[in-house]
């Protein structure tokens, strides 16, 4: 990543640099991720594909949308279906969530914000959880998930109308 400059062009459309200059992918893109990985993640008219710095076409991926890349992991959605892919683009457990969110808490004591090892995910308008290999930590069965002291471990969750932690 520190080796790459992301660069864009009057029509507000984005390229990549090498630290000399040199232009390593035109201004053609609608948006680009950066991994630390050292690939990258572009879009052009609604197409995605990773490539590498060289500007080379890796492997294209069929998304509607790829959401910013934390901790190595991105939300994906396809046909209104959620799903988390890693940095090589592969999805890891299933496209088939309404909806999922990173957790993240804020620390009490070095004031970063910190990605947690979970995600909160919704089938049928209930919540669970999911760790970051996609796989599911808990039953769908929460109405409502809230992050709440979780930088001693708990998160608040509404079921039936009832309040608790887990």
């Amino acid at each position: 990543q520190s080796e790459t400059i992301m660069v864009e062009s009057e029509n507000y459309k984005y390229g990549l640099l090498d630290r000399q200059g040199k232009i390593i992918c035109e201004p053609l893109y609608d948006s680009i991720r950066l991994l630390r990985n050292g690939n990258i993640v572009v879009s052009e008219e609604n197409r995605w594909s990773l490539i590498n710095r060289n500007g080379e076409i890796l492997k294209s991926i069929e998304y509607d949308r790829i959401g910013n890349f934390n901790d190595g992991l991105a939300v994906v959605t396809l046909g209104g279906k959620y799903g988390i892919i890693d940095e090589s683009c592969n999805l890891l457990g299933e496209l088939k969530y309404d909806m999922i969110c990173q957790l993240w808490s804020v620390s009490k004591y070095d004031e970063e914000d910190k990605f947690a090892e979970y995600f909160d995910a919704c089938i049928d308008g209930k919540w669970g959880f999911l760790n970051k290999q996609g796989k599911e930590m808990s039953l769908f069965v929460y109405d409502y998930i809230q992050m709440s002291d979780f930088e001693s471990g708990f998160i608040g969750v509404c079921k039936d109308g009832k309040w608790g932690y887990v």
